[in-house]
């Protein structure tokens, strides 16, 4: 009942997913990221929007997120992004879902779990390149490899890396994907040719179309949110925070307003109150720095 609320547009997201499929040209698909509740818009009917705008697979970061989807009918491909733990392979395996892995601990412990269910289950080696995060070192990518493709119950379905400076620094960026396509070329001569090599997020989605190579992993540019500005694709803005205003006050020249009194207002002036704070994800950082219509 609170005087609050957001708009999600579902159609902008599934119109956003389409004009990033033409931007990316027949040769990549889309993975569309849904991790964190969808950024906020919702899993469940965010991801069936960008199902309908043509996404192929979807993307999340922890395995609740997995089950929602498929609990509610979801049948589409999805990735399982985040670092899994051991313990929970077998749940995975029985989710049908696929999974990033990129430790010989991790590809064992799924093996064992699959081969326990009659399952298989689809693996994405993931390369650290440079972010310094979840992956494994470029030496090691052959050897990992060849575990997933030599044990029972998975399958190499695809290599992937993530990129820390996508939409700021080129340079990093174009090492980055350098180190990558060795890797991936590196596999190749082993004869380990995974079906699906990523690598590119919604910054390189936008300005470095080398990086896409046959699936590309948009994540706010579905939600009309790009990285970087006065790129292509255009988007659509998916969501509008609403409230209504609880009180209107009449304040003179030179009152200080708000925590920390950040504001001195320079003119006679009403203030307008509107019933949003910290459990609405609006911080005090941003005193005196927002705008509203």
């Amino acid at each position: 009942m609170r005087p609050a609320w957001l708009d999600i547009h579902l159609s902008a997201i599934t119109e956003n997913t389409r004009r990033v499929r033409r931007h990316l040209g027949p040769r990549a698909s889309v993975l569309a990221v849904m991790k964190a509740n969808a950024y906020g818009h919702g899993l469940l009917p965010s991801a069936m929007a960008a199902l309908r705008g043509g996404a192929a697979w979807l993307g999340v970061a922890v395995l609740d997120e997995a089950l929602e989807l498929r609990d509610n009918g979801v049948t589409a491909p999805v990735l399982l992004m985040g670092a899994p733990l051991p313990d929970d392979a077998g749940e995975i395996v029985a989710a049908a879902v696929s999974q990033v892995v990129s430790t010989r601990e991790a590809v064992e412990a799924f093996s064992r779990a699959a081969v326990a269910q009659s399952r298989e289950i689809g693996l994405h080696l993931k390369i650290d390149t440079g972010m310094a995060r979840v992956g494994a070192d470029p030496a090691d990518a052959v050897g990992l490899a060849a575990l997933i493709a030599g044990l029972p119950g998975v399958r190499l379905e695809g290599v992937c890396t993530h990129f820390a400076t996508s939409d700021e620094d080129a340079a990093f960026l174009a090492y980055q994907a350098e180190t990558f396509q060795t890797v991936v070329q590196r596999l190749e001569a082993e004869g380990l040719r995974p079906p699906w090599a990523h690598a590119a997020n919604s910054g390189a989605v936008q300005n470095a179309p080398d990086t896409r190579f046959n699936l590309a992993r948009p994540g706010l540019l579905v939600f009309g949110c790009p990285p970087v500005r006065d790129a292509k694709p255009d988007l659509l803005p998916a969501l509008e925070w609403k409230a209504r205003v609880t009180q209107v006050r009449a304040m003179p020249k030179g009152r200080a307003v708000g925590y920390g009194l950040t504001r001195r207002l320079e003119r006679d002036s009403r203030l307008a109150v509107v019933p949003l704070g910290y459990a609405d994800g609006w911080p005090r950082s941003l005193s005196n720095r927002g705008r509203c219509i």
